[in-house]
């Protein structure tokens, strides 16, 4: 009998170790893949910034909700570690701070679902959650958008023919803006202020994509690309 209880003992030691490993996939940089998430400074008190990662054939694109967050280049991966390299290059004004874009070598856990990259140094102490979506074709637009008004609301719309976003943030008196198909600002629609360009009410066959959860708009949300979960 002893044997026995000994045995299961061990058993169940065992089972409970096994489920405390935490799981570890290599990143696949030639499948498309996208993510989305947050970045923080670790030990800080300061709000995360909203993230966006596009992978695909060995070549990744990031978004921050930051003036200037953009970032674009080639990937060098192990099995525990990635290399951002990027290759976009502009120039920047001086009076505005970091984008905290991927950039450089980081140490990064997977586990086919959520990707956590993370920098310890003397210089940076920082990381990086992120969540897989499930659907493999998404417009960059719409993960750009999605990073600047996650806490907000996204329309697609139709002008003159041509795709054209509506997107504002979830606060009162805040207005919203229109983007081309590139994510470039093309008209501004602040209704409180008077601000008001002709394309706000030139719009047509707009679907709300993305809207938060709790808005003031008394709204139910929406997330038809699971941005969000």
């Amino acid at each position: 009998m002893k044997k026995i209880l000994l045995a299961l003992s061990v058993t169940l030691i065992t089972l409970s170790s096994c489920e405390k490993e935490e799981t570890h996939t290599k990143l696949d940089i030639n499948e498309k893949s996208h993510f989305t998430g947050t970045f923080e400074a670790i030990d800080s008190k300061k709000m995360p910034i909203n993230v966006s990662l596009t992978i695909s054939d060995e070549h990744y694109k990031c978004f921050t909700n930051l003036p200037f967050g953009v970032g674009a280049g080639k990937l060098d991966i192990s099995e525990t570690t990635i290399d951002f390299i990027d290759t976009l290059f502009f120039v920047k004004p001086a009076n505005y701070g970091p984008t905290f874009v991927l950039s450089g070598k980081y140490n990064y856990k997977y586990d086919g679902e959520n990707l956590t990259i993370r920098k310890d140094d003397d210089a940076e102490n920082t990381e990086y959650k992120l969540k897989k979506l499930d659907v493999k074709e998404i417009d960059e637009t719409v993960l750009k958008l999605y990073t600047m008004f996650k806490n907000g609301e996204i329309s697609e719309c139709k002008h003159n023919g041509k795709t054209v976003y509506s997107a504002g943030l979830n606060a009162y008196d805040a207005g919203g803006s229109i983007f081309d198909n590139e994510g470039e600002v093309i008209g501004s629609c602040n209704y409180a202020w008077g601000n008001v360009d002709d394309i706000c009410k030139e719009l047509e066959n707009c679907e709300v994509i993305y809207r938060v959860e709790n808005n003031i708009w008394g709204l139910p949300a929406v997330d038809i690309y699971g941005l969000g979960k």
